[in-house]
């Protein structure tokens, strides 16, 4: 299992090295194009293509992983995909319509004057294109081609900062870079979905009618609501945090500077994030054959975990002890040296990434989805309340509150997995 774990993870983060850095280091640069108010506004309509995902597609994505992750028949593969594909379209198109309409007013009631309003549309249309970019890449993971999902990956990552990269030379103004955003995103959607017809051949949506019906729960145990409450709790609650630290002293310099870490962040935990969704299918696949290695596979992952959160924690202090040099290496005028803090929170909530998502795959490819909401919910409570109780700190403040908060997730998430699972049930 680990030398396959392994495999498909290399080439999910090979993919993942051009697919998801490269429009990520496009942006990072763009600190040295933009004021901090410009800067922030790319920023924001970039970050809303994550948040959409995570509302609209982030929790069918990941059940239909865990569903078609234990079934070898294509035909039903190519029927789920289907079924759940449909479902993610509808939902993402709702969210942007939404967000086309009455993005502009909410942007500043949220973030007050900080972020060009005018963002609002390219945003909508950016975040849409990712989520159906999302779910193909998720369906090419689930039906285990992780070498077809890797090239995709990278195809979407070239379009996508490549027309950031354009627009940045062309223009200075900060509302083309976000068009620019929108428009890769479409043309990766459009790779992607094509890539996936190809690879699970035609007739994608006429298809989903042949798949078998999801087990009958009420929707309060539904395992799409609870993922796509877990998946609400983590990047877009981040995201909306950001609006404390926005309203507080030098709002507008400490937005940016939230957006500067969020970026270096991203770009860390990215690995991490590719061994749990590689995972997810694998422990649904190992323990749809083999129920009885639930015990020893969920006692080795925990243990596994807990190494690596510790093994992270001792490096985040390292670097953390030369806080000016990291200052120094980041070479983005947004973050400067009295931001040190702020860095150095960052880099130890980054550290815990590779235990969450090894957790967090182990849990999902369990079936457990509403446990694993649960907690995320519990999560976000966490991160918010502790956010707003050191708001007098700013940033510093945000980072210090979500690495507390993955502590206690990591702790909680160990504890229930080392309990046996009720049997019967996906949620």
């Amino acid at each position: 299992m680990w030398r396959e774990l392994l495999h498909r993870s290399a080439w999910l983060a090979a993919g993942s090295a051009v697919g998801r850095l490269l429009p990520l280091l496009a942006l990072m640069s763009s600190g040295h194009r933009f004021d901090a108010q410009g800067y922030a506004t790319v920023s924001a309509s970039y970050s809303w293509a994550g948040v959409a995902m995570s509302l609209s597609s982030a929790g069918l994505a990941t059940v239909m992983v865990q569903r078609i992750g234990a079934i070898d028949d294509r035909r039903v593969q190519r029927a789920l995909v289907s079924y759940y594909g449909v479902r993610a379209l509808a939902a993402s198109l709702t969210l942007a319509a939404l967000v086309a309409a009455f993005g502009a007013p909410a942007l500043v009631s949220i973030f007050g004057p900080t972020i060009d309003r005018s963002v609002a549309v390219p945003a909508a249309i950016a975040g849409a294109m990712w989520s159906q970019v999302a779910i193909a890449v998720a369906a090419l993971n689930g039906c285990h081609r992780a070498r077809a999902a890797s090239g995709v990956l990278a195809a979407c990552g070239l379009l996508q900062g490549g027309a950031m990269t354009v627009a940045m030379i062309a223009s200075d103004r900060p509302l083309v870079t976000a068009w620019a955003i929108a428009a890769g995103s479409a043309a990766a959607a459009t790779i992607a979905l094509l890539r996936l017809r190809r690879l699970l051949g035609g007739g994608l949506l006429g298809a989903r009618s042949e798949a078998p019906p999801p087990p009958a729960v009420s929707i309060w145990a539904s395992p799409v609501l609870w993922h796509t409450l877990a998946s609400a709790a983590v990047l877009p609650v981040g995201f909306f945090a950001s609006a404390f630290v926005a309203r507080g002293p030098d709002g507008t310099h400490q937005l940016a500077l939230y957006f500067a870490l969020e970026q270096i962040y991203q770009v860390v935990v990215y690995l991490p994030a590719v061994m749990g969704q590689t995972l997810l299918p694998m422990v649904a696949r190992r323990l749809h054959a083999r129920a009885d290695a639930e015990r020893r596979l969920m006692r080795r992952l925990t243990r596994l975990a807990l190494l690596a959160a510790a093994i992270g924690l001792v490096l985040a202090a390292l670097l953390g002890s030369d806080a000016g040099a990291l200052v120094h290496l980041l070479h983005n005028p947004v973050v400067q040296p009295a931001d040190a803090w702020a860095l150095r929170w960052m880099v130890a909530a980054a550290s815990l990434a590779f235990s969450l998502s090894m957790l967090g795959g182990a849990m999902l490819g369990r079936g457990q989805i509403m446990r694993a909401g649960q907690l995320n919910l519990m999560w976000a409570v966490l991160f918010v309340g502790t956010t707003l109780a050191l708001g007098s700190h700013g940033t510093a403040g945000l980072q210090c509150a979500r690495a507390c908060a993955a502590v206690v997730l990591i702790g909680a998430t160990s504890w229930l997995l080392r309990k046996p699972a009720a049997r019967g049930s996906s949620t």
